[in-house]
């Protein structure tokens, strides 16, 4: 009977090895990065230091590409940064309130850590406090979502 017992648990346990180990990932589809993207990418490279070459490029690209990842990377990473750059922080604003009309939200530091340095500067414009409201709705949205 204590070897029966101890069968059926090993049983038990080699049958629901995916209910104690597995954890529910989920799997993505690979999708490899766009040929365009990857040279707009390397254009914008070359001339990175040239603040209203970058600009101008990265417009382009909003033109040209769709993905959300690839204009939160134009609109956050590229626009709103060469803008702050160029001391533009109400063009920087506003490309950043376009990326949230497409749903775009975005990290903008803690109150200890400002990030990025310009948001002290955007700080001060008309609407920044709805703008950081909606960024927080956006962000529980997708928690949901996820």
């Amino acid at each position: 009977m204590k070897y029966l017992k101890l069968l059926i648990l090993i049983g038990i346990i080699l049958c629901s090895h995916e209910l104690i180990l597995g954890q529910g990932i989920n799997q993505l589809e690979f999708k490899p990065l766009d040929k365009g993207f990857i040279e707009l990418t390397n254009k914008m490279k070359q001339v990175q230091s040239d603040d209203s070459k970058s600009i101008d490029l990265a417009l382009k690209g909003l033109k040209k590409f769709n993905n959300a990842a690839n204009r939160y990377n134009l609109i956050f990473w590229k626009l709103s940064f060469h803008y702050a750059s160029l001391e533009q922080y109400d063009k920087c604003f506003e490309i950043l309130k376009k990326g949230q009309k497409e749903g775009l939200f975005y990290y903008l530091g803690t109150e200890d850590r400002v990030f990025p340095a310009y948001r002290k500067e955007i700080e001060n414009l008309d609407g920044y406090e709805a703008f950081m409201a909606k960024n927080e709705a956006l962000k529980e949205i997708a928690k949901e979502n996820n």
